[in-house]
């Protein structure tokens, strides 16, 4: 049927009422010299009067008009689309060759996939997501690797959860699918896990160090594996380092694709250069490849075991050497910088982030040359 213009009078910018029907509306819109149009009819109410229906009809096309910018501006999006739909966007525009996104990947594929991924975006909830955190914090989630259930930190949980479906979220924000991210609404969880208190970090240090000495004096392999790690490297770190990477004449290494997604130049230790140039393997690959399976390490446990018998440690993580490591040059007057350069940590805020350039590996030297002289 053709709709006559003239059988309609005008309520506001885009919007008309039919002059004999007072539950029929007109609907209208140009964007870019294209021509919106839809004939609205509302259910006709007892007692109504034409206000009521003009008040209607205003709501209605708000959310019409919502609709049309959304199809003028040629988006692939609509109401029901789906969580996974917004995750295979996400994904693709990523580079999955990075350790970081791999993770992440990862992460939702194992943990999210299963308890939102075929939501409907625009119906997903901060509560709702809040009872998924929950539930991998202490009910737990079958790994599909291992087929074990596993109950995952504070940490891992909330925090990974938040950040991934936040930047999956705010694709849908971005293009009007949503109105607000949920994942800025969620309640946050408090960190139970306790702050690992070191004290007397410098003697720590130089005891680790003789003991690693000591212990693996006929063992090059292990000893240069603990050393870096007491110079404050994480043990994905070490594991994953590659000849490649390593520059024996300029003493310098380079961390690629850390924990933080960043990549970092490091000063090479002199104990550590010593160490690695013994191990009696072709420099080709990993520094530090399995001396079984000649692939990458994966249980180290066994010969840190022997480490802590050895230096009399109970209950020692390999992570902790970070711990000693960066209190010790707390201990020896180092500046937070230095100690955030050392340990690879982000600097924070706006300032760092768009302003300054800074020279992480300056710092790296600094806090090197201050645990090379730790004596006893």
């Amino acid at each position: 049927m053709a709709i006559v213009k003239s059988d309609y009078e005008r309520v506001d910018t885009g919007l008309f009422i039919h002059k004999a029907k007072s539950n029929v509306f007109l609907l209208r819109k140009v964007i870019n010299g294209r021509y919106f149009i839809k004939v609205l009819m509302l259910d006709i109410r007892s007692g109504w009067s034409k206000r009521e229906y003009k008040n209607e009809a205003k709501k209605e096309f708000v959310k019409w008009l919502d609709s049309v910018n959304k199809r003028a501006k040629g988006l692939k999006f609509k109401d029901t689309t789906k969580v996974n739909d917004l995750f295979e966007i996400w994904k693709s525009r990523k580079d999955s060759s990075k350790k970081s996104v791999s993770s992440d990947i990862a992460f939702y594929e194992s943990y999210l996939q299963d308890s939102i991924g075929n939501e409907i975006a625009i119906d997903v909830i901060a509560a709702q997501i809040d009872n998924i955190i929950y539930e991998l914090m202490h009910v737990g989630k079958i790994n599909k690797t291992t087929q074990k259930l596993q109950l995952l930190s504070k940490r891992t949980a909330y925090d990974n959860t938040r950040r991934i479906l936040g930047e999956i979220f705010d694709i849908a924000l971005r293009n009007q699918l949503i109105a607000v991210n949920p994942c800025t609404l969620l309640t946050k969880v408090q960190e139970t896990t306790k702050k690992t208190i070191v004290k007397d970090a410098v003697s720590k240090f130089y005891k680790l160090k003789m003991g690693i000495l000591e212990l693996f004096k006929d063992d090059p392999f292990w000893r240069g594996f603990f050393l870096l790690c007491l110079y404050g490297r994480r043990k994905s770190e070490v594991i994953e380092l590659r000849w490649e990477n390593v520059d024996l004449e300029s003493n310098i290494y380079y961390l690629i694709d850390t924990k933080n997604g960043n990549d970092y130049k490091k000063p090479l230790p002199a104990l550590v250069k010593e160490a690695i140039m013994q191990i009696p393997f072709d420099r080709n690959g990993l520094v530090f490849a399995s001396p079984v399976t000649g692939k990458c390490l994966v249980n180290v446990d066994r010969q840190k075991a022997k480490l802590d018998k050895f230096v009399g440690f109970k209950d020692f993580k390999l992570h902790s050497t970070r711990h000693i490591s960066g209190t010790a040059l707390d201990e020896l007057g180092a500046s937070s910088d230095i100690i955030k350069d050392h340990l690879t940590h982000k600097r924070d805020g706006v300032t760092y982030k768009n302003y300054v350039t800074y020279d992480t590996y300056t710092n790296s030297c600094k806090a090197l040359e201050m645990l090379e002289g730790i004596n006893g």
